[in-house]
């Protein structure tokens, strides 16, 4: 495996990070593909939406179980003018006020970084006399989350993988169920899980990278975990610079698989990145 590149795409992602909280102006890389298209922060935590979400819900939660709830509500929208109404008088723990405080809003409700599935709850949407729409099925499959988990109090879960399993219900499967306890690893919850250096959920970008580096047939967290250990070389990641877990890891196998496409004229993301708006 030659990670060079691996990091030296992460290196770049940081710098540009670094450039625009410095207050200069862009462009912030030499790099055509990272000038043209938006590719996402290495650390989680400096996304804007995260920042919303941790300043004023999971930071003030983090020492009561009730975070676990206003985590996964959050996270079903993963917008920061849905999350106002998650918050007002705790209607993540309600989900019939939740209900109503949503509606009182102006769409768009639900990001478009994430992709959420509600197709399947189609039919009983139009049974309940609800428009079958994506806000109404996110609405519903937090219904049926709180179903399933009805002793979401009693959460006792001592590792992240084992989180990542108890999580998932319809609609919320291993996505979505990864992205909560990344959340709830900065928490009471998980913040001690002793998985959080050796574990990590591979979606399907993040496995093709593995790919990339590593070729088929490999033992997924191997690589991950071999790559964590090369971050701390200060020749692959500085090291003034914040330290890495298996998050990162993950996220930055998925975000240079999307790259790698790029450079090699086979893909292109999604995003354009427009004077870093």
């Amino acid at each position: 495996m030659d990670p060079k590149n691996f990091f030296a795409f992460a290196r770049a992602r940081h710098k540009i990070y670094l450039q625009r909280t410095a207050g200069k102006s862009p462009p912030w890389t030499d790099d055509p593909i990272l000038q043209r298209y938006r590719f996402t922060n290495v650390f989680r935590e400096l996304d804007a939406t995260t920042i919303w979400f941790a300043k004023n819900l999971r930071h003030p939660l983090r020492n009561s179980v009730e975070v676990l709830p206003a985590t996964v509500v959050f996270r079903w929208f993963n917008r920061v003018t849905t999350g106002e109404a998650v918050k007002q008088n705790k209607n993540y723990l309600n989900p019939a006020a939740l209900r109503k405080a949503v509606a009182k809003l102006k769409p768009p409700y639900v990001t478009s970084a994430f992709m959420v599935y509600t197709t399947s709850l189609h039919d009983r949407l139009i049974a309940a006399g609800l428009e079958p729409t994506k806000v109404n099925g996110v609405l519903m499959a937090i219904e049926i989350w709180y179903d399933k988990h009805k002793d979401w109090r009693k959460f006792n879960c001592r590792t992240l993988q084992e989180a990542h399993a108890w999580m998932k219900s319809e609609c919320l499967g291993d996505f979505m169920a990864y992205e909560v306890i990344s959340d709830l690893a900065h928490t009471k919850l998980l913040g001690s899980a002793e998985d959080i250096m050796t574990w990590a959920n591979f979606g399907p970008g993040a496995s093709r990278g593995i790919e990339l580096l590593a070729g088929s047939g490999v033992h997924q967290l191997d690589v991950a975990r071999e790559l964590l250990k090369l971050s701390q070389n200060k020749k692959n990641w500085p090291a003034e610079w914040p330290g890495w877990t298996m998050r990162e890891v993950e996220h930055t196998l998925c975000e240079y698989y999307k790259y790698t496409k790029a450079v090699n004229g086979e893909g292109r993301p999604k995003e354009i990145f427009r004077n870093g708006k």
